[in-house]
C-alpha cells in the first residue's frame, strides 16, 4: 500500500511539473531541457525544477 501511495505522489508530482512548465513563459528550448531532466532523473528534476522555478536556488 504505501509504494502505491508513494508511486502516485511521485506521478503526481512531474504531473503538475510538466504542467507548470507548459504553462511557463519559457523558450522551446528551455522547456524541452527541463521535460527532460524532469522525466530523467525521477525524484531529483522535479524538485530542482520547483526550487529553481520558484526562486529559491539562483543560478
Amino acid at each position: 500500500m504505501i509504494r502505491f501511495l508513494l508511486g502516485a505522489l511521485h506521478l503526481v508530482l512531474v504531473l503538475w511539473c510538466l504542467y507548470d512548465l507548459i504553462n511557463s513563459k519559457r523558450t522551446l528550448e528551455q522547456k524541452i531541457l527541463w521535460a527532460i531532466v524532469i522525466l530523467v532523473f525521477p525524484l531529483a528534476g522535479p524538485v530542482i525544477y520547483f526550487l529553481i522555478s520558484r526562486k529559491i536556488i539562483q543560478m
